[in-house]
């Protein structure tokens, strides 16, 4: 019985962290990231073109604003939560005292890379998503007659 206890007292503590954490990310990213998007957007894209990624896996869209806050900001949360998952492979490589261990690179290396992926994936989606709303859409929510943001820029 204390066994249990136990475990659902751990489950309770685990929660109310990860639930602190998430809002704690969250009002740093209304605070410092979405204030400064229009830098973020610039380095992405100057970074896009760098690296020269295809143009089909951009995120950041030729069109302004370039990324949407709702995309940014969920852009933030997963990178925080790849952080936590990160850590905790970090942590596992502490305790294990070897690297060879599963637990190592599952929690260090495979969990963040899969959750990287699909990071990634959801940006190109979200950019795909901005740049076929109509061109004069009010990108906050309403929507207007007209092109598409992608023919604004033709």
């Amino acid at each position: 019985m204390s066994e249990d206890l136990g475990k659902f007292i751990g489950f309770i503590v685990v929660h109310i962290i990860l639930t602190l954490h998430l809002y704690l990310v969250d009002r740093f990213v209304k605070r410092c990231i979405l204030p400064r998007r229009p830098q973020i957007v610039y380095w992405g894209r100057r970074t896009q073109s760098t690296l020269h990624i295809p143009e089909r896996l951009h995120i950041f869209s030729v069109a302004e604003p370039g990324i949407l806050d709702e995309p940014l900001r969920n852009a933030v949360m997963m990178l925080s939560m790849i952080g936590l998952i990160s850590s905790l492979g970090l942590l596992a490589w502490c305790v294990k005292g070897t690297f060879r261990d599963p637990v190592v690179w599952v929690l260090g290396f495979a969990m963040p890379a899969f959750c990287m992926l699909l990071l990634w994936l959801g940006l190109i989606i979200a950019r795909r998503r901005f740049e076929s709303l109509p061109w004069d859409a009010d990108v906050s929510g309403g929507f207007k007659e007209g092109g598409t943001h992608t023919e604004s820029r033709n």
